[in-house]
């Protein structure tokens, strides 16, 4: 069975403009089945969306896609209110990258119900 699960992307140690996911945790808890539920209880838009999205554009969304390390699935971007300082020092709207990935488990993985 196919199960769908959260990954954080965030900037590379690095740095040169690349990203990195985070740590994955396959489990019943923080896996979903469908992959439309789990898009709707992060939020956020698919990058290809995003990218062409004003409000997106003008928090700033850049296309990632090909300079994630360890790139998961699909790849989204959501916009977070207070997330970065603006030229002023004040608080502004950002964006932040999120992934899920897709993983085969065995047909009992969420136990009997």
């Amino acid at each position: 069975m196919t199960v769908y699960t959260e990954v954080p992307i965030r900037e590379a140690h690095g740095g040169f403009g690349e990203y990195q996911c985070g740590e994955k945790s396959i489990s019943p808890q923080n896996s979903c089945g469908v992959l439309r539920d789990l898009e709707c209880m992060c939020g956020g838009l698919p990058l290809e969306d995003a990218l062409l999205d004003q409000d997106y554009v003008d928090a700033g969304v850049e296309d990632i896609s090909g300079r994630v390390h360890n790139r998961p699935s699909y790849i989204y971007a959501k916009i977070v209110p207070d997330y970065q300082m603006d030229e002023d020092g004040n608080l502004a709207p950002g964006v932040q990258y999120f992934g899920i990935d897709e993983d085969e488990v065995p047909e009992d993985f969420y136990g009997s119900v």
